[in-house]
This record gives C-alpha cells, sequence and structure tokens, in this order.
C-alpha cells in the first residue's frame, strides 16, 4: 500500500558505496573451538528514492558484493591426547551477492547533514565458499556446503552531508540471518574419529556488522536540494 500511495518517485540519487565489515556465525559449536570474527569488505552500489506524498520516508536498493565468514581456534585434544595438543586455526572465507531492500527515515527534511535510520530485509547469493587451514595453509573450496540463498534482516543508522558538489552518505548496519545457511559444512579438516569426516557445523546463521560510505553521482540539484 506504501509503494502504490507513492508512485510518483521524485529526485532519485544513486552511486557507488564501499566499507570494511566483521562478520560471525552464530550457531552451535563444539566447546573445543574458540571463535572469532572474520573481517572483509563490502562494495557496490546503491539506488534511493524519494517520494512526493512522504519525503521523510525513503526507498533505498542496494546491490553489493559482501565478504562473510568466521575463524576458529581447535584444541585436537580427541585425535591427540597429549599434555599439549596442536591447535588447529581454521578460517572460513565466503563471498555473496548482497540485496538489501531498504526503508529510511529521515530525522530531519532540510538542511546539508541530515541523520537517518533505516531497516528491511536482504536477501543474499553464494558466490564463493573455503575453508583453509591457516596451519598447513591448505585450502578447500566448500560451497556444496553452504545453501545457496540467504535472507536477513538489516538495521542501521546513517548520515548524509553536502560537501561541495556531492552528497556523502556513511551509515552502519547490522545483518541478522534468519535462515540456516549449513548444508554440510564441518568445523575440522581432520577427522576426530577416523570414520568421519569430522564433526559437523549444523545449524549457523550468518551475521555482520558494516561501515559503508556512499557517493553521490547524480547532478547537484537533481536529489533533496529542493
Amino acid at each position: 500500500m506504501f509503494f502504490v500511495q507513492n508512485t510518483e518517485a521524485q529526485r532519485v540519487g544513486f552511486g557507488p558505496k564501499v566499507g570494511p565489515n566483521v562478520s560471525l556465525f552464530r550457531g552451535d559449536f563444539p566447546a573445543s573451538g574458540m571463535q572469532g570474527p572474520r573481517f572483509g569488505i563490502t562494495a557496490g552500489g546503491y539506488a534511493n528514492f524519494r517520494f512526493k506524498q512522504t519525503p521523510q520516508f525513503q526507498l533505498q536498493v542496494e546491490f553489493l558484493y559482501t565478504q562473510r565468514g568466521h575463524t576458529a581456534d581447535f584444541l585436537n585434544t580427541i585425535t591427540n591426547d597429549s599434555p599439549n595438543p596442536p591447535k588447529e586455526n581454521l578460517k572460513y572465507a565466503f563471498s555473496y551477492i548482497e540485496v538489501p531492500i531498504l526503508l529510511k527515515y529521515m530525522l530531519n527534511r532540510k538542511g546539508m547533514v541530515r541523520p537517518y535510520l533505516f531497516g528491511g530485509p536482504a536477501y543474499s547469493g553464494i558466490l564463493s565458499a573455503a575453508l583453509t587451514d591457516e596451519s598447513s595453509k591448505k585450502s578447500f573450496n566448500v560451497k556444496e556446503s553452504i545453501k545457496r540463498d540467504d535472507l536477513g534482516l538489516m538495521l542501521g543508522w546513517g548520515i548524509s552531508t553536502f560537501i561541495i558538489d556531492r552528497w556523502y552518505h556513511i551509515d552502519i548496519r547490522y545483518y541478522h540471518g534468519i535462515l540456516d545457511s549449513s548444508e554440510d559444512l564441518t568445523n575440522d579438516l581432520k577427522p576426530y574419529n577416523p570414520n568421519s569426516k569430522g564433526q559437523i557445523i549444523s545449524e549457523y546463521r550468518n551475521s555482520t556488522l558494516s561501515i559503508t560510505l556512499g557517493v553521490g553521482i547524480e547532478r547537484r540539484e537533481a536529489f533533496f536540494l529542493k
């Protein structure tokens, strides 16, 4: 109903955006593992629409390349019963195409500095997935162990500012995956039990915290200056 009542979109803004992120799996892991974040990047572009009848609300659609993943340290106490068992450091490095559809609420409607809140769903499609043993530097393609599609919610806060002749948009956002993303992903390259291929992470969900900077490339008089 919101979009039907606002079919005449006005003043479309668009441009590239990029920024760092930090991601972590949320799920059930063995007690022998210490979980840690993976640092990556988010990059792509956005299109922002302001509607005539509701100027404080805007729709922002983004098309992004996003890196996600997880790191873990495991003490292999099952196959190695020595007083100082070896530590295995694993890195899960995944990449996705991410498409957030965000509803923005501008906290003020005029001025050169405009803070805003935003939220909405985000779809992700898997591009690549690798599992690396940092100790041996062996890397394995585990894309078949990751579900192709991921869906989550994105919430954040940002600020738009006009400098010289461009709009700049900086925001901090959190992605909270709501679907189990694992098909058959294991947490160890070497089996704890010779008759098995390793402990399987039965269920996990993605979570990512990002900071992005967007730069408007539209004509300065075309977006929000009137």
